[in-house]
């Protein structure tokens, strides 16, 4: 039996109350829904845009223009016991798809019903006549405009920048294993005699993951933007425990954070300190292969810069350690199980990864990501659990 949505207060209180809202949108019903949350400003409150198959995916990318990454949910299991999808399609479409959805075990299917999408279009035409819209469209043109801005005044020197920083380690590691380890709890139960051989792996961390001193760190990569938290690692020495290099992102103008920087003094101090430009946390930004002559990937963590990174040196496997996608803090807090939280936008990280996984898949298919004791990836990449 299908679940309705029974009008637009209904629907925006479901908006309101679930964090995880997926769209599935098609033909005339998806495009006028999707008008109707970007007009009303409820667009921001939808993680993705969703598809049955590729296909699916590429008409709607075309024809929309929604700030919004469109993603098959083939990509999107792991929001299955915790998401909410919203169809908006032809009701004669409904019966097919929800069986197709329950077949990929997603637990919380709603439908718009026709008097419902009937209500939509006519506070639709209202927002149309009224201006709105084309307010809309104007923020959005200004935005545009600010962005290719910042693209034509930098893009030469994050070319520079980042070819400085990357260009040799381009498929480096390929037939090797790489290790991304970040600082959720489940990194306590990660132990590095997984792997027969040392000599076959890389580690490359984010953050403070140095802290587990077991664990050997290659590379560290960290952001400008936490200025509190880069004093705090070059005081406690996080830097002598890297054996290679500490990538360092720099924000582009764009970002909120551009105004914050290491001082020029610490990267003076070691050889090991490097730079490189990171895209403006949009989560539809493109991503792009060559990371010489493109910004690496922040969808609101450090670890999908780190990801891009890994993906880039071409290894045969890469292991996701500690990226639990959740609010359960940090393997180094003691707090941990009173429930401590992280300041982390958690639906819009897991579509981060979701986007990662499709980049992954298009360019590097012969890598295999495997995550370790996942929580909030639970479903998206291949799932190993160990005893720790």
């Amino acid at each position: 039996m299908l679940n309705y949505i029974l009008d637009t207060n209904d629907f925006i209180r479901i908006i309101h109350n679930h964090d995880e809202v997926i769209l599935f949108p098609l033909g005339v019903e998806g495009n006028t829904t999707l008008d109707f949350l970007r007009y009303t400003n409820y667009i921001d409150r939808i993680c993705c845009i969703a598809s049955i198959k590729n296909d699916d995916l590429n008409n709607v990318a075309q024809k929309l223009d929604h700030d919004l990454p469109a993603i098959p949910l083939e990509h999107l299991l792991h929001f299955r016991e915790s998401g909410v999808v919203v169809v908006a399609v032809s009701s004669n479409l409904n019966d097919i798809i929800d069986k197709s959805l329950t077949v990929l075990g997603f637990k919380k299917v709603l439908f718009l019903k026709e008097e419902t999408m009937k209500n939509i279009q006519e506070i639709l035409n209202n927002l149309v006549s009224s201006g709105q819209a084309m307010f809309w469209f104007m923020n959005r043109f200004t935005k545009k405009l600010n962005e290719l801005e910042y693209r034509i005044e930098e893009q030469n020197e994050l070319c520079a920048v980042n070819t400085k920083a990357f260009s040799e380690y381009r498929n480096c590691f390929r037939g090797k294993k790489v290790v991304l380890f970040a600082t959720g709890p489940t990194a306590k139960q990660y132990s590095p005699l997984i792997f027969p051989s040392a000599d076959e792996v890389v580690n490359i961390g984010v953050n403070f993951s140095w802290r587990r001193e077991d664990v050997l760190l290659d590379y560290l990569f960290i952001h400008d933007g936490r200025l509190k938290m880069s004093k705090e690692i070059a005081i406690e020495s996080g830097f002598n425990r890297i054996r290679e290099k500490i990538f360092v992102g720099r924000y582009p103008k764009t970002s909120p954070y551009n105004w914050v920087e290491f001082s020029e003094n610490l990267s003076l101090d070691t050889k090991k300190f490097c730079r490189y430009y990171l895209n403006a946390t949009n989560f539809d930004q493109t991503l792009h292969k060559d990371i010489c002559y493109h910004g690496l990937a922040d969808f609101g963590s450090v670890i999908f810069a780190a990801m891009h990174f890994a993906l880039f040196t071409s290894p045969k496997e890469i292991y996701l350690v500690g990226c639990d996608t959740n609010h359960s803090g940090h393997f180094y807090d003691a707090k941990n199980s009173s429930g401590k939280e992280q300041a982390l936008n958690v639906r819009k990280i897991k579509v981060g990864y979701s986007r990662m996984k499709m980049f992954a898949r298009q360019y590097y298919p012969d890598t295999e990501i495997i995550s370790i004791n996942p929580v909030g990836l639970k479903g998206l990449f291949h799932d190993v659990y160990t005893s720790g």
